[in-house]
Parts: structure tokens; sequence; C-alpha cells
């Protein structure tokens, strides 16, 4: 059976474009064929006619110049069509724009409602005299529109999810999986130039993102007219990158629990304005260099870009006004997943400690000069650079420091003020309460004691003795002895700085 039969096949039993004259005839080597932008909108008039069938777009190169709107042509319905092709690299769509903003595929509705709008197993790529211009698919606000299994490549834009028009007009719940956005000058857009700040789950898939090397983007969010909110998105993407790729770029964004995973490979930028954040409740994992441009960094949060295991202010020493900690000391979240320390080291780690009827918590952090358990406070409206150690362990046990003239330990659950415990002074130690401390016991005593003051019982001084001569104006107190084995004499102090002596005899 030869394909012309097959086409007439298909014809019996879904729409298609050649039904309406296209002729998928486009030659790359030629960079001509037929115009089949009319088919494309024709063949859509007919399935919503039909009840909102699906269009076929059997293999093949098909030119177009003219925007295919899903929902019919100049309209911005809630209902659609799918368009699906027969393999999302042999179904290809060359689209010829005129102007960078020409768009090549839509899904224009009215926002809120669930939208029968879809488009899958097709490739979008652009004519080779007109590279980087046009956008590839334009999701404008509508909510759960389906993409899945798609190639979009060497585009303006490949995919713009966009609010426009009034307050109330946002987009949202569309869905994209199983897709590759190649070296479009900016991949994935997320654009504002009307309607709500909103974008809200919008969520992607198994997609991987070339980036356009010297200047290309990954994703953008770009609030041209207000604050892009982005927030309760799932992301699997993967990057790649190169010399002078922007991964993410930030313009008037604003984010809230969007969460996945991310990779990179090859060189990549992460670059945002000084008035947007980026919390994402995820890893960025590469395996080749990242740097972060953001020229106003934010030390009072995070960082203008927050993952799980990174952040913006990966390479920005903390403020370290005291000198507590050691210099050029920088921070970052802690991580416990142990998947990624086998190639980089395991320090520091919270782990857990199994024996027999054992259940315990191990910390540890690096057996090198300067590695401390750390704990401390950050001012009220200070961010985590600004972070002041107040109480710190040695790696080696070998030291605690506090930096408290006054350090109380306190037992049975007292407040610091009252109750049982100890206060550690700079020029004291002492029992919280008076007369119920023992110092040793009747068991268990201490050896020597070595002392330059005096020792009193209640308010009475002990009498201590040395040895040596004492001159009358030698400093004392009422009570002290001193006595010299060579002369025998007993020396003893009868007042402050008076001393007397008597000779002593033979019993």
């Amino acid at each position: 059976m030869d394909t012309k039969q097959l086409e007439n096949d298909a014809s019996d039993f879904c729409i298609t474009p050649q039904q309406f004259g296209a002729k998928a005839d486009y030659n790359s080597t030629t960079k001509q064929g037929t115009d089949d932008s009319q088919a494309f909108i024709d063949a859509i008039a007919a399935a919503i006619s039909a009840g909102y069938q699906e269009v076929y777009v059997p293999a093949g190169n098909y030119l177009v110049t003219k925007e295919i709107n899903l929902g019919g042509e100049g309209r911005t319905t809630r209902e659609g069509i799918r368009l699906r092709g027969a393999n999302w690299n042999k179904s290809q769509i060359i689209f010829k724009a005129t102007n960078d903003d020409d768009v090549c595929i839509s899904f224009r509705g009215s926002p809120g409602t669930h939208t029968s709008k879809a488009l899958s197993n097709i490739c979008i790529n652009a004519h080779a005299d007109t590279m980087y211009k046009g956008i590839g698919l334009l999701i404008n606000n509508v909510c759960f529109g389906h993409v899945d299994e798609f190639l979009i490549v060497n585009l303006m834009v490949g995919i713009r999810i966009q609010n426009s028009g009034a307050l109330g007009h946002f987009t949202e719940f569309n869905y994209f999986k199983n897709g590759r956005l190649f070296r479009n000058a900016i991949n994935i857009q997320f654009y504002r130039n009307g309607g709500d700040p909103s974008f809200h789950g919008n969520n992607f898939e198994n997609i991987q993102n070339q980036v356009m090397p010297n200047g290309g983007i990954g994703v953008q969010v770009n609030g041209e007219t207000g604050v892009c909110y982005l927030y309760n998105q799932y992301w699997q993407m993967q990057f790649f990158g190169g010399a002078g790729c922007i991964a993410i770029d930030l313009i008037n964004c604003n984010t809230d629990y969007n969460g996945g995973k991310l990779t990179g490979e090859a060189n990549l930028i992460f670059r945002s304005d000084g008035s947007s954040r980026w919390d994402f409740h995820g890893k960025f994992h590469s395996i080749s260099p990242f740097t972060f441009d953001c020229p106003s960094e934010s030390t009072k949060t995070g960082g203008r870009f927050v993952f799980e295991n990174l952040t913006s202010l990966l390479n920005t020493p903390m403020t370290n006004s005291a000198s507590r900690l050691p210099a050029n000391s920088r921070f970052l979240p802690f991580v416990p997943n142990f998947a990624d320390k086998n190639g980089n080291g395991i320090f520091p780690s919270i782990f857990h400690i199994k024996s027999s009827d054992v259940e315990s918590l191990g910390l540890a952090t690096y057996n090198q000069t300067g590695n401390s358990f750390y704990f401390g406070h950050i001012a009220y409206n200070s961010g985590i650079t600004d972070f002041i150690p107040t109480f710190w362990f040695d790696h080696d046990g070998s030291r605690i420091t506090t930096v408290a003239k006054t350090y109380n330990l306190n037992l049975d659950s007292s407040p610091s003020n009252a109750g049982t415990g100890y206060v550690f002074g700079d020029t004291m130690l002492r029992p919280k309460q008076d007369s119920v401390v023992d110092l040793g016991s009747s068991a268990r005593k201490f050896r020597d004691g070595f002392f330059s003051g005096k020792i009193s019982v209640g308010a009475t001084p002990v009498t201590t003795m040395g040895e040596g001569i004492a001159t009358t104006s030698d400093v004392g107190s009422v009570g002290q002895l001193r006595v010299d084995k060579d002369t025998k004499t007993l020396f003893v102090c009868v007042a402050t700085n008076q001393w007397k002596k008597v000779t002593l005899t033979d019993i």
C-alpha cells in the first residue's frame, strides 16, 4: 500500500491538514515549500465543527507562516482541539516568522476553566531564513492545556506562558511532558504584559532544556507590567549549557513552593535583577561549573536563588563581625542526603548510629584545625551571612567556648535565674543555691588544692600556713601563718598587713 493510499485511509476516521490542501513538501535544502498555513486553519475549523475532533498531522515537513490557533482562528474560547503528529521529530512544522513575536501554534483561552487544547508528537522548527524569530508555542490565559512528546528548535521563544489583558486573566495548571527545547533564544518564558500575577501549577516533566550559546536563556520569568508569581509548580528538567548560557533569568519574579529536580551539564549562569526571588523546594546538581549573576544580592534572605542544596550566596563571605568564625567563611544549606557525598566528601554529616538496643544520632565535622560545631544567633531582619556564633565545641573535643561573661549550667529544668545548677563566670564559679552543694564527698575526695587568696567557712576565714619569713609590713590577713623551719620561728598576721613572731621550742 503506497503513502497516498494510507493518507486516504486515514481520512476515513480522522481529520488531517492534507484533506484541506496541505502538501508537507518543505525542502530544507532549497528552503522552499507550499505554505500549508491555511490547510491547518481549515482542518482545525472542521474538527471543531465535528465536535472538537483531533487533527492528525502525518509525518512530513509543513511550511507555516500564520498562527495556528487550536481554539479556532481569532478565537479565545475554552474549547479547542488536540493537534497530534505521527512522531515528535517527523511531523515537523517549519515556521517562517516575520517578527520576533509572531506565533506558530497557540492556546488562547478563557482562564479558570479546563481547556481541551493539546499538542502531541509535533516538532516546531524555525525556517532557515528566520532563525531566532517567532514564538513556537503560546499558552495565553489558558488552564489545563497538555503538551507532550514535542521538540521546539531555533525560535525567538520556544514556549511562552503568558498572562495578558484584564485582571482575572491567568495561565495555570498547564502540563509539559517528554519534550526538548533546543537552542531557542529563550527556551521557556513566563511573560506578563497584563492580567493577574498568578502562574500557578504549570508543571514540567522530563524536559531537556538545551540553551543557545552566547546569551541564550533556558527559562526566563519576565514581569513586564507587574510581578510574575510562580507557585505550586513541579519541574523535572535537565539543562545543557555552554559558553554564556543562562539557565534561569529572573525579571520581576516571585516564587513559592515550587519543587522537583533540576540538573545541569556544561557551563550555566543563574541571573536575577534586584527585585526577584527564586525559592525551589528541590535540588540543582551539575557535573560542570555554574555561576550566579545577581548584582543586587539579597543577604537578608537565603539569596536571590535558593535551592535545597545551594544558594546564590554560595561565594559570599559571612559578615563575621565578631571574628568568631574562620576567615572567609561562607554558608551552604545542609543536605542530609549521602548520595552526592561519595564523590564530594562526607563532611559535615548527621547520621543514624545503630547497634543492639542502640538508636543514636551522630554529628560529624572535618578533623582539621578550625572546624567546630557552632551555635549562635541571627539578628531580626538579618540573613544567614550575619550569623554570630555564641557557643561552640572544637572538633577534637579539646575546648568548649562561650562568648558570655557568665554561663549558667541549669539542672532539673531550672530557669536561668533560679533553681539548681552552677554559674560559671570569668572571675568566679559558684552554685546557684546557698549551702546545698558539697565539694567532693567522704568517699570521693579531691587530692590537692592550690589557692592564691583566702579560704572562708561561712564568713570566717580559714587559717592558712605558708613557708618563709614575714616582715612587719608584708601583705596579709588576720589569722594567716608562716613558719620558717631554719630559724624555727612562727609568724602570725594579727591585723591587716601586720605580723608578729614567736620562737618555737621543743615539746
